[in-house]
């Protein structure tokens, strides 16, 4: 497989965190963004790039059962996070958050066109800084 033509994409689930296990030599996307954060975590002792499924905001009732979710992972040590971040695409009407063969975190923002079920626009692709330590107050 071509890294450059080909990637994993994984879906965010809302009110779930969804994840894929970091076992390919290919970036991996995943989306679309509503204030989730994203992760790089360890599990059973493999690397896994997680999605916190939030959804509008932190105080609805699916935001708090993904991050108690993920409280809970984190607390019972059944997760060992890594590295985290939370994709914003400023200008773009649809984010998505990226991870690239090395590691790295972007955000990609997209457009519609006339009808957004055939025509979407790339709008940006901004590199973050990840987060060392998820804050568990999320």
């Amino acid at each position: 497989m071509n890294p450059e033509r080909n990637f994993l994409f994984f879906p965010w689930i809302q009110g779930k965190i969804s994840y894929v296990v970091l076992n390919q030599n290919l970036p991996v996307f995943t989306g679309p963004m509503s204030g989730c954060w994203l992760v790089i975590f360890t599990l059973n002792g493999e690397t896994c790039f997680g999605h916190i499924g939030t959804f509008m905001n932190p105080w609805t009732p699916d935001s708090i059962q993904a991050v108690n979710f993920w409280k809970i992972a984190v607390g019972t040590r059944k997760v060992t996070v890594i590295k985290g971040f939370k994709p914003i695409a400023e200008g773009s009407q649809v984010g998505f958050g990226a991870l690239s063969v090395h590691r790295d975190f972007y955000t990609i923002g997209f457009n519609m066109g006339q009808n957004p079920a055939t025509s979407v626009f790339y709008h940006q692709v901004t590199a973050v800084t990840p987060v060392p330590s998820m804050p568990l107050n999320m």
